[in-house]
């Protein structure tokens, strides 16, 4: 098997009410595609509405990759900036308080989030912190972002 393995599909979706939910269409989406092209990896949603919220949910995918062995893919859908993610509720998760989670949640999973694909149509610059990537993962792989409609990559040898 490769080894950047997942058995599950994660959509986190903190999109603040009232804009436009790329989350929701992402899902919607990959449950047709999961269906049309089974077997598939299981297609999960969750909304999360603040900081807070999002680290619990981590800190389960944690859990369930160690008791039930799921490996997730995480797709995270909120807005951000060079200082972390900003979730639905204004409330701010920088990248200090997100690094010993995802560390967390990337040494149960086999370190497979060391090419994570972060996704943020809302025009924000999640890569921008290149330290808080080389903390979470190996920092020999590449990592890509999609910022709305273009693509940049970030090397981080």
């Amino acid at each position: 098997m490769d080894s950047n393995r997942f058995n599950q599909i994660l959509v986190v979706d903190s999109i603040p009410i009232g804009e436009y939910n790329t989350a929701k269409r992402l899902f919607t989406d990959l449950q047709t595609y999961a269906i049309a092209y089974s077997p598939s990896p299981a297609v999960h949603y969750v909304r999360v509405e603040s900081a807070d919220e999002f680290v619990q949910c981590v800190m389960k995918c944690r859990k369930d990759a160690e008791k039930y062995d799921i490996v997730p893919m995480l797709h995270i859908e909120c807005h951000g900036d060079e200082d972390g993610f900003r979730f639905a509720d204004g409330s701010l998760a920088d990248w200090d308080e997100l690094k010993v989670p995802i560390t967390e949640l990337n040494v149960a999973t086999g370190l497979n989030l060391r090419r994570p694909d972060l996704v943020d149509f809302a025009m924000t610059s999640f890569f921008a912190d290149a330290d808080f990537l080389r903390h979470c993962a190996a920092p020999h792989f590449k990592y890509h972002a999609q910022i709305g409609a273009r693509e940049q990559r970030l090397s981080l040898i």
